[in-house]
Order: structure tokens, then sequence, then C-alpha cells
């Protein structure tokens, strides 16, 4: 079921802030399988602070808890009430 992916060469911050930083943003529609997307834990912020993988077909896989949990944009109104945006790598 998972594919290796290819190697890129880039070091992320260790923060969803700094990482939403990086790369261009991506619209929702354009996402691919693992572009970055950034959720907030406040409804009242506009500042990332999680970050999850896309993983296709409105899928995203986060850590939360310390536990690596599947979750779905679109099924699941907890998460899309704070999904952000998407950023995938720079040209």
């Amino acid at each position: 079921m998972f594919q290796e992916a290819p190697a890129i060469n880039m070091q992320l911050p260790s923060t969803a802030y700094e990482q939403w930083n990086l790369g261009q943003e991506i619209p929702f529609d354009e996402l691919e399988e693992g572009d970055l997307v950034f959720f907030r834990s406040n409804l009242s912020d506009d500042v990332p602070s999680m970050t999850g993988i896309y993983a296709g077909e409105g899928s995203f896989i986060i850590l939360t808890n310390t536990v690596v949990k599947e979750r779905n944009l679109r099924y699941q109104e907890y998460w899309s009430e704070r999904y952000l945006g998407a950023m995938g790598e720079s040209a």
C-alpha cells in the first residue's frame, strides 16, 4: 500500500509556523501526496500550530498525542474547520 517517496534534500523547521513560511501555497484542489497541510488549534487564530502530510483524496497524516493518525478534511468537521492551507516544494 505504501510506496517509498523520492528523497528530498530539505530540512524542515520544527514548528508549524516556521514551516508555513516555506514553499509555495497550494490550492486545495491541486494538492498532491506529500504536500504539507496546516491547521490551527484555536479557531480564532490564523497562525498554524499543527502540520500534516497530505495523503490523497482529502486524507492526511498527522501526529496527535504521540500517535500517528490518518484523518480526512472532507468528512471530519474538526479538521476542515481548522484547515489553513497547504504548502509544497518551491519551484
